[in-house]
């Protein structure tokens, strides 16, 4: 029931695949002086692409539920001089490139000509690999996958780019279509993309050492023998058990529905959020990346349940962009009543009642929170809190009063 969704919100990204090669036919006869001599061949392959893509969405449904964000690391390098490799939380792939000029020709394969080798080429197709070797294992997912290419980056997220492009780009759209995918590409630095750049370049001792294992073992990884593919398998699946994240931690869909969005929102944007955005219940949200701390909360109405390790920071940050923006700018924190000196710091900020008003009270006790569950994609209940909780907002009216923010934190970039 997801799939129609799924062509519809990636047919308008899509048709600019079309509509580029339109406007490239327009431009080829204006040049000619009007005269016509034939339907390119890029625009005859686009006419022959849409029935394609119809009758592959044909009969399916609508669904509008929020989708799964599948959040194990996903990442892929390409090199220009050796191959192209890809990582999934204990799935790897690595291919060489004299390998690949040994398949069979399609339109979008690499080394067709000069241009299809090109390296911004290479990172979009290794793209398109790892979708079609894993797309059933992503299927139904919003998938991030890791590159270090801004190019590959862009014209993954957009569907666009130069007419070299087209070919991969609309082989990966059938796919993205095929296993009902939204893919989302995130820039990473190559020298954090450790173990894809490894299995790009034949690297199996580096790579053996990145994900955890000796480098005794990189000649089995090479030849994918089943003991040591099961024991990187295992061993990630106990990694991800060991992880314990209290900054995570959602609001149970049924407060939030009904005491908070309904009398505060509707939110523009959820200030908080991991880099994967599955934890929020906004179309929009700030994760890591973004960094609140640095964003213009001016004019919006946003939702925050801050990291507790930076909630002076967060709410710092609101009211240095509310007192330059007062008009439209509110927010609504979702805030634990701690004591101790370090509570004090933000507590004595709130406690003052001249800016942030307590709207809503949960006591301890309650079944509040949710947080990830490393056994599946469902976020688990965290169980009975320990300490109460408040919500505290601030409307979009002007403030009667003006908080000397310095004499809060010696963080000046708050204040940008």
């Amino acid at each position: 029931m997801v799939g129609l969704m799924s062509f519809c919100s990636q047919v308008i990204l899509g048709s600019r695949l079309f509509m580029r090669q339109a406007y490239s036919l327009l431009q080829q006869i204006k040049r000619r002086g009007g005269r016509r001599s034939g339907i390119p061949r890029q625009l005859k392959d686009d006419l022959d692409f849409w029935p394609q893509l119809l009758e592959m969405c044909n009969g399916l449904g609508v669904s509008v539920h929020k989708r799964l964000v599948h959040t194990d690391f996903f990442a892929v390098d390409a090199s220009l001089l050796f191959g192209m490799g890809g990582f999934l939380d204990g799935k790897y792939f690595s291919v060489m490139w004299d390998e690949v000029k040994q398949w069979p020709v399609q339109p979008w394969s690499p080394f067709r000509d000069e241009a299809s080798g090109h390296i911004n080429y290479l990172e979009i197709y290794v793209i398109y690999y790892a979708i079609w070797l894993w797309g059933e294992h992503l299927r139904g997912c919003v998938v991030l996958i890791w590159t270090d290419n801004t190019t590959a980056e862009a014209n993954v997220r957009d569907l666009w780019g130069k007419p070299t492009f087209i070919p991969v780009l609309k082989a990966l759209w059938l796919l993205m279509i095929k296993y009902d995918i939204r893919l989302r590409p995130m820039p990473i630095r190559s020298k954090v993309n450790v173990e894809s750049d490894a299995l790009s370049r034949d690297d199996w001792g580096t790579f053996a050492e990145s994900v955890g294992l000796s480098k005794a073992k990189a000649a089995a990884l090479a030849r994918r023998e089943p003991g040591v593919v099961a024991e990187l398998e295992q061993l990630y699946v106990d990694k991800a058990l060991m992880i314990s994240d209290y900054d995570d931690w959602m609001i149970v869909p049924e407060v939030f529905w009904e005491r908070l969005w309904g009398p505060y929102g509707p939110f523009d944007v959820d200030a908080a959020v991991d880099v994967y955005k599955s934890n929020t219940y906004c179309y929009e949200g700030w994760s890591i990346l973004e960094d609140a701390l640095q964003c213009r909360w001016d004019g919006l109405n946003v939702y925050c349940n801050p990291p507790y390790s930076q909630i002076l920071e967060f709410l710092l940050r609101f009211l240095f962009c509310k007192q330059r923006t007062q008009v439209g700018t509110s927010a609504l924190f979702v805030l634990p009543v701690w004591d101790g000196p370090r509570a004090k710091r933000f507590w004595r900020l709130i406690e003052k009642g001249t800016v942030f008003e307590i709207v809503e009270r949960f006591p301890s006790g309650m079944q509040l929170f949710t947080s990830p569950n490393h056994k599946g994609p469902v976020r688990k209940v965290v169980g009975p809190t320990r300490w109460p909780v408040v919500a505290v907002w601030v409307p979009p009216a002007p403030l009667t009063v003006t908080v000397n923010l310095r004499e809060w934190t010696d963080r000046e970039d708050l204040f940008v």
